[in-house]
């Protein structure tokens, strides 16, 4: 666990009882697939692996904050690219403030 012991069982708390998306043969085909495609660099092989397991489960949202590797524009244009190159399932990816809105107030805000 990374962080402050006490912020890491917290975290951990939240997480029980949800439902788990399990790490198939599919999903590491499909994560390969994507970290290839993509250009991304060896470290990078969990966050194909997060967006693999999104799309695989076709799950609404994938929220991040790796703005290098998931959530930046060049990226997403590029793992558009590939759901409609490969006839696959893309899950939107945003950072927890684009979803929540926060963004458009902060935006809001900065006008003033």
């Amino acid at each position: 666990m990374k962080g402050k012991a006490q912020l890491a069982k917290q975290r951990i708390a939240l997480l029980i009882g949800l439902h788990r998306l399990v790490v198939n043969r599919e999903v590491i085909e499909l994560a390969g697939e994507l970290h290839s495609y993509l250009r991304l660099p060896p470290a990078a092989e969990t966050d194909a692996l997060h967006l693999a397991i999104a799309c695989h489960y076709e799950t609404e949202y994938l929220l991040t904050w790796n703005m290098k590797h998931l959530a930046n524009a060049r990226i997403r244009r590029e793992i558009e690219r590939f759901g409609n190159e490969k006839g696959r399932f893309i899950s939107v990816i945003c950072t927890p403030e684009e979803l929540a809105g926060w963004s458009d107030e902060l935006w809001t805000m900065n006008e003033l």
